[in-house]
C-alpha cells in the first residue's frame, strides 16, 4: 500500500509566495486599470463641458445688437439715429484683461431692448469659473452666477479679442483652457471665433 504524501514545507513556501505575487500583480493592475478610467471619465466631463460652454457661447453671442426693425408704415422717421451697440468686452476686478463681455439682442422682436434676463445678457471669468449676467450687472459688479462648475472645473483663462469692422459686422475670437480640479493633469483648451453679423 503506498503511502500517503503530502506537501513539503519548502513547497508550501514557494506556493504562498507565487500566490502572494500574483496577488500584488492583480491589485496593482487593478488599481491602475481604476486609475485610467478615472481619468478618462474626467477627461471626458471635461470635454463634454468645454463643448457645452463653447455651444451656448456661441449661440448667444451671435445675436448679440440684434434688434427687429419695425414696419416701414410705423417708422417715424428713417432717418432716427441707429441705436449704439451693446456690445462691450472688459473684466471682472484683477481678473485678465478682456475676460467679460455683455450684450443685448432683441429676442421677442419687439424693437427695442426689454431689460429682461433673457436679453440682457453676458459672460466673464472670475475666480476660475465662468460667470453668466444677471440683472443687467456690469462685468464689475457681483451678482453673477456661475456657469462653470468649480468644484470639477478650474478655467484658467477666457478670453475675447473683437476683430475690427467687415462689411457684414464683427467677430470675436474666443480662448478657453480649464483643467481638472480633480486631477490638474487632465486639461482641455478651446478657442473658436464667432461672427456677429448685427454688430454696430
Amino acid at each position: 500500500m503506498l503511502a500517503e504524501k503530502g506537501f513539503s514545507l519548502t513547497e508550501l513556501m514557494i506556493s504562498s509566495v507565487i500566490g502572494i505575487l500574483v496577488i500584488m500583480v492583480a491589485t496593482r493592475f487593478s488599481a491602475s486599470l481604476h486609475h485610467t478610467l478615472l481619468d478618462t471619465r474626467l477627461a471626458n466631463a471635461l470635454e463634454d463641458e468645454l463643448r457645452s460652454l463653447q455651444e451656448l457661447i456661441t449661440q448667444q453671442v451671435s445675436r448679440a445688437d440684434y434688434i427687429a426693425y419695425p414696419p416701414m408704415a410705423t417708422m417715424p422717421n428713417l432717418m432716427t439715429p441707429a441705436v449704439s451697440s451693446t456690445l462691450q468686452i472688459s473684466h471682472f476686478g484683477s481678473e485678465q484683461a478682456n475676460s467679460c463681455i455683455i450684450f443685448s439682442y432683441d429676442k421677442d422682436n419687439s424693437g427695442s431692448y426689454e431689460h429682461e434676463q433673457n436679453e440682457i445678457l453676458g459672460y466673464r471669468l472670475r475666480n476660475k469659473a465662468i460667470e453668466y449676467r444677471v440683472s443687467s450687472k456690469h462685468c464689475n459688479q457681483g451678482g453673477w452666477h456661475d456657469l462653470t462648475d468649480a468644484k470639477t472645473t478650474s478655467v484658467t483663462r477666457f478670453q475675447l479679442a473683437l476683430s475690427t469692422d467687415t462689411s457684414w459686422g464683427k467677430t470675436i475670437h474666443v480662448s478657453i483652457d480649464a483643467h481638472s480640479t480633480i486631477n490638474q493633469d487632465i486639461t482641455s483648451q478651446r478657442q473658436f471665433i464667432i461672427g456677429i453679423p448685427n454688430a454696430r
